[in-house]
């Protein structure tokens, strides 16, 4: 038997994880014959910014959409393990419908002016699916959601595809900008087509870039955790809405009312407060071997989900990463814990990632 002592470093702190190769980029887009070919600014910040205002589909002041596309989910090494087809009708940022529907796992949301209701399964999103409607519509957080961090530039090149980056890099980073939450864009305009959380956890790349309404869509992308495919994700139709009150929004009967789930990878929102209140009852591996020699101790990236009531209350936790002897403790140490939820949202559930390194040595007879 194995014995192993561990120590836990920076167990909260967001987006912890091993530099991994990228993935594969296609080439640039082709130019568009909009307005969107505008330059990329060479200030951090406000590449960014327009970054943002320029991707995805988190805009409010658009025209009513349908969008129709296939995924496929993966487990941690990489194997596939559901498919089905994401759609979602949207007329107004509190007038929307999504729904997932699976092999393995199909639920239905309404978001309408009197609330929240759900129908299918009542869980949360399998991890790898919380991903999907951000990398689409919002694969640049909002200010502030990544809290108080220094914009930096810098270059980086995936498959011989040149790509000019902006990195947020908080002052007790190690490892520079290579290792802090980053997104690089095309090198003249600001398409996205790469994206990684700090110390390169979480990896998202853009492929098949279209427009929209004035906007940069990805018509394909593949997020990876730790260097291992995830989830892959693919449009197959994104058009306007006719004029009309809008269709199948309205609950249906068996659909039940709920507090508005908020999936993120982030420890920080700008309309949710969450601290943690009580440090939780600590639990250690069994320390019973007959081992004596100490080898080469070893460093583990670690990942939990958390799923969190509007009272604080942890819900579920799931360990997604790190050696399969200790996630069991991970999780004990993640389901006793405390948190102090406030939101300026009303009702919510919160799901965020703890993040850490891991310290093993290990002893052998």
């Amino acid at each position: 038997m194995k014995n192993f002592s561990l120590l836990l470093i920076g167990i909260l702190i967001p987006h912890l994880a091993a530099a991994q190769s990228p993935p594969k980029a296609d080439s640039p887009s082709a130019q568009p014959t909009s307005l969107l070919d505008s330059a990329t600014p060479a200030d951090p910040q406000q590449r960014l910014e327009i970054g943002r205002e320029l991707n995805g589909l988190a805009d409010d002041h658009l025209k009513p959409w349908h969008l129709r596309a296939d995924y496929e989910v993966f487990d941690e090494l990489g194997k596939p393990t559901d498919h089905g087809v994401f759609e979602e009708w949207w007329y107004g940022a509190n007038m929307f419908k999504v729904t997932y529907a699976g092999k393995k796992f199909s639920q239905q949301e309404f978001h309408t002016a009197s609330g929240i209701y759900r129908s299918g399964n009542p869980d949360w999103l399998p991890w790898q699916l919380t991903f999907l409607r951000d990398i689409i519509e919002e694969p640049i957080p909002p200010p502030g959601a990544l809290g108080k961090l220094r914009a930096v530039n810098f270059k980086r090149s995936l498959d011989d595809v040149a790509m000019s980056c902006s990195a947020l890099t908080p002052s007790t980073l190690f490892g520079g900008e290579s290792e802090a939450a980053s997104y690089c864009f095309e090198t003249g305009r600001p398409v996205l087509r790469f994206a990684n959380t700090q110390y390169v956890f979480h990896q998202t790349i853009y492929n098949k870039i279209g427009e929209f309404q004035g906007r940069f869509i990805a018509h394909e992308a593949r997020h990876l955790l730790l260097g291992v495919p995830a989830l892959n994700i693919e449009i197959t139709s994104l058009n306007l809405i006719g004029p009309g009150d809008p269709q199948g929004v309205d609950p249906p009967l068996n659909a039940s009312p709920v507090p508005e789930r908020i999936e993120t990878v982030l420890c920080t929102h700008p309309e949710i407060k969450l601290t943690w209140v009580d440090p939780g009852r600590q639990h250690k591996p069994n320390a019973a071997s007959s081992d004596q020699r100490t080898t080469q101790p070893r460093i583990h990236q670690l990942l939990t989900i958390v799923r969190i009531a509007e009272d604080g209350r942890v819900i579920d936790a799931e360990s997604i990463a790190g050696p399969i002897t200790i996630r069991g403790d991970f999780e004990y140490i993640a389901r006793h814990r405390k948190y102090d939820l406030t939101s300026d949202r009303g009702p919510v559930e919160v799901e965020i990632e703890i993040n850490g390194f891991l310290l093993t040595s290990m002893r052998r007879p």
